[in-house]
């Protein structure tokens, strides 16, 4: 005898799904409030490290807490008073990105200046020589420092290695030394000396790494001599250097920001009705 099917009629009726469920609401896990819709996820580091160097960054978690007697003062240059403050976590990643694990650990000790920890001089040194250094379209000066010593009030950071692009056929190492002892601080020329296996020559150019003062105006052209009756003239080319004033030749601003240009182009005229330069 067959079975008598169910009287569907007592049967519970379930409710259909919804075609199109509502998205899940992302929530904050101290508070479990809702996010703000229009939250910076450029300004947040967790959104940043969901990338291929995500486990990475578990090597500089707790940075605050390593300390090693090799260390760099790291500065964000600002002559004119208009650099923005970067945040400590921004200059953590993009370091950690340019360095990988080179370095232990960056701190922020005031507004755009940072101590980094190397565990060892190699590292440090490769940080050094290997300038300039670019976190949010800021280069960095850099000085070694002993953090055993206190540092003195209205110290400058003076010197920078950079990599120089020399137009013009400087075809040889002396006169690629004589110019870059122009380029440079006359009184540190020996370490400009430039063996002929660092020069990279090109056929437009040759490049070497000159030891600038950036305290002084960038210098775009030098005169060398060639012979007894003739001299050429040769174009550098500061490369990675961010900003350069083409008003007053000084690093690490532009015209708009220039005190001394803003200055002239403020001042009134004076009495004999000359044109004041712009």
């Amino acid at each position: 005898m067959d079975p008598k099917p169910p009287d569907r009629s007592t049967s519970p009726t379930l409710p259909a799904p919804p075609r199109n469920p509502p998205p899940p609401r992302l929530t904050n896990a101290s508070n479990q409030s809702p996010l703000h819709p229009h939250m910076d996820l450029v300004r947040s580091p967790e959104a940043l490290q969901l990338s291929s160097r995500a486990a990475q960054s578990s090597a500089h978690q707790d940075e605050e807490q390593v300390t090693t007697q090799y260390n760099l003062l790291l500065k964000v240059p600002d002559p004119q008073g208009t650099a923005r403050a970067i945040p400590i976590h921004v200059v953590r990643l993009e370091l950690q990105i340019a360095w990988g694990d080179s370095y232990k650990a960056v701190n922020e000790v005031l507004t755009n200046l940072f101590l980094a920890t190397f565990a060892n001089p190699v590292s440090m040194i490769f940080v050094v020589k290997r300038q300039p250094w670019i976190v949010r379209r800021h280069n960095l000066l850099i000085e070694i420092v002993d953090p055993q010593k206190n540092i003195p009030d209205g110290y400058r950071f003076q010197y920078m290695y950079v990599t120089v692009k020399l137009f013009g056929k400087a075809r040889t190492v002396d006169r690629i030394n004589t110019i870059l002892q122009e380029i440079g601080d006359h009184r540190i020329w020996i370490n400009l000396v430039t063996p002929p296996s660092s020069i990279l020559r090109d056929e437009l150019f040759e490049a070497a790494t000159a030891k600038i003062n950036v305290t002084r105006k960038a210098t775009d052209k030098v005169s060398v001599p060639i012979s007894d009756t003739r001299t050429i003239i040769v174009f550098v080319h500061y490369t990675k250097i961010q900003t350069i004033c083409n008003y007053c030749a000084g690093f690490f601003h532009n015209a708009d920001d220039c005190h001394a240009r803003n200055s002239t182009v403020l001042a009134p005229p004076n009495l004999s009705g000359e044109q004041r330069p712009c």
